[in-house]
This record gives C-alpha cells, structure tokens and sequence, in this order.
C-alpha cells in the first residue's frame, strides 16, 4: 500500500526515499524492461522470465492495464498494484504449478478486475443506475430486477473472489438466482454501447 499512496498514509510518512521507491517500478535495466527493483512491470516492449533466455514480444500481460506492476511471492502469491485505477490486488492462494512468474494466473486476475470496472457514458449513466436489484439481502434462492425501460441487456455474476457463476447475453431479464452458498456477489449489468455497472448483492 505505501507504494499506492506514494510513501504516505495520511499524514505519516512510510518510506522517506522517493527516488528509491520510484526507481523500484522502472526498468532497471535493457536486458529485461519489464522487472525493476523486485517488482514485474507490464506494458514494456519485451520481457524475459527466469530460466530461459528466451525474449518474449509484447507487454508481459497484454490488453490490460499496461500501468500494472506486480510483487510476486512463493506459491504464485502475488501483489497487485494499477495506478490508474485506483487499485492494489492481493492474492494468497496456493498454485500447484512452479511458474517462478504465474502470468496466467495474473492474466485472469486482471481480465476479471477489468470486466468489472464501470466505463458508464454520461447519456447512459442515469439507465444502468437506476436498475433495482431486490431484495437485497437475498434470503430466497433469486432477487428481482426492475430495468425500468424495455431493452436488452447483458448481466454476469462473479462471487467474492471473482469467479464467474452465470452470464445472461442481451437479455429482457427479471431475475437472478444466486448458488445455494450464502456471501457477497457482483452483478456486472451492460448495454450494447459498452456501458457498464455493478451492483453487490449479499445472499444470506
């Protein structure tokens, strides 16, 4: 986190060297761009991954979030930090693979963070708003939704630590059913301009 909030929270400063910290999310040198000072860096040109000498062409997680610099620890735990988004991702899972750098456990992370973020036009904003989702707590196995317009729109549910349950596509739907186990869902809703929102629902 002192990386997200650049040595800082709130008014006690974390780590005095700025030159340091900053230097530790550049590249460190050409051989491989994409690794600074102990973090991996997407968005780079090229990168290498250890145990091979072998050059890789492209950013090390392409098509998302090429401002990402990444921590990566034993059993592809990993630590997640997007700048632009506001965002710091901790995973602690174990992984049976031995990737050094699991890229597509990242690569998966980072798809299901960026489906979810909401790119709401400012025409559209009010209709996704004010789409209900009731009851909500849920203590039944489904909760209604009221559009509130007659149009076709697309929904996904993702669980607490983003898997995805069900996705409806273009769809004049009513309801959701949630699974049987009780937690937090998100309900991504779209339109067919790319609009989007989420909506939490919490299922007792």
């Amino acid at each position: 986190l002192s990386f997200k909030l650049k040595t800082k929270s709130k008014a006690k400063t974390i780590m005095h060297d700025k030159d340091y910290l900053n230097s530790m999310i550049q590249s460190s040198q050409q051989l491989n761009p994409a690794y600074g000072l102990l973090w991996w860096l997407n968005g780079k040109s090229h990168y290498k991954l250890p145990g091979t000498d072998q050059v890789f062409m492209g950013p090390l997680i392409p098509d998302v979030f090429p401002d990402m610099y990444c921590a990566v620890g034993a059993e592809s735990q990993l630590l997640l930090v997007i700048p632009s988004e506001d965002l710091v991702i901790v995973r602690m899972g174990l992984e049976s693979n031995n990737d050094l750098v699991p890229t597509s456990i990242i690569t998966r992370i980072s798809e299901i963070v960026q489906s979810m973020i909401c790119y709401i036009s400012t025409d559209e904003v009010n209709t996704l708003e004010s789409i209900e989702i009731y009851p909500n707590p849920v203590h039944n196995d489904c909760a209604q939704i009221n559009v509130g317009t007659n149009q076709q729109l697309s929904y996904s549910v993702h669980n607490s630590v983003g898997k995805l349950i069900e996705r409806y596509d273009n769809s004049y739907l009513n309801e959701i059913c949630l699974p049987d186990q009780a937690g937090i869902y998100y309900i991504t809703i779209s339109d067919n301009y790319n609009n989007r929102i989420v909506k939490k629902l919490v299922k007792f």
